[in-house]
């Protein structure tokens, strides 16, 4: 909200000076300038005029994509600006780890009161509910991404695609599970190849 307000304001301010420019021009008087300056000038007050238009109507296309944000379920969440981070507005909390896991990896939550790394083949270590925002050993206090934005610059999602859990534990996947007995859970979308919204289903799918 604070950045497209800003350029706004800028898209404003550049429309009153080109205002100004144009003024000056008809007060100088046209025949007093050469006639390529002329049309030099009013190319330019065209063009920037248009930018600043832009500006003042749709200032989210001018931020950057890591500054973007998404209103969802009436809350706002940010996109990560760093590698290995979540986006502010993003649900956390911690947990004991039963075993070593890396950022992203995508963990279930046992009945010993641990979060341990799931595993689409088996339904005992389903369903997903968190994700590792941070690299621990096992025993550990973990930092837990419940729902939110998450960036890896080392993963290569396609973008739009929906993410489910693989059969390999920690690890998300964008093709279902296809294994006699896997459970099929959905667990949230690539917003960017290297950015995902996680957001796990509690509803599981057993292939058959």
């Amino acid at each position: 909200m604070k950045h497209t307000t800003t350029l706004r304001l800028l898209g404003t301010v550049i429309i009153v000076v080109l205002a100004l420019v144009v003024v000056v021009l008809h007060l100088v008087g046209a025949e007093n300038l050469v006639q390529s300056t002329t049309e030099l000038i009013l190319i330019v007050v065209s063009v920037v005029g248009t930018i600043a238009f832009q500006l003042i109507i749709w200032p989210d296309r001018f931020l950057r994509e890591e500054s973007r944000s998404e209103r969802i379920a009436g809350r706002e969440f940010s996109l990560p600006t760093a590698d290995q981070t979540c986006g502010h507005g993003s649900d956390y909390q911690h947990g004991t780890v039963g075993e070593k896991v890396v950022f992203g990896g995508a963990l279930c939550f046992k009945d010993d009161g641990k979060y341990w790394q799931a595993d689409a083949r088996t339904s005992t270590t389903m369903p997903v509910i968190a994700l590792a925002i941070e690299p621990k050993d096992a025993g550990q206090t973990c930092g837990l991404l419940m729902k939110g934005y998450a960036r890896d610059d080392s993963w290569n999602w396609t973008t739009a695609r929906p993410l489910f859990m693989s059969a390999t534990a920690g690890s998300m996947t964008q093709k279902l599970p296809s294994g006699s007995g896997n459970e099929v859970q959905y667990l949230g979308r690539a917003v960017r190849p290297t950015i995902i919204f996680f957001e796990p289903e509690k509803v599981m799918v057993t292939i058959a």
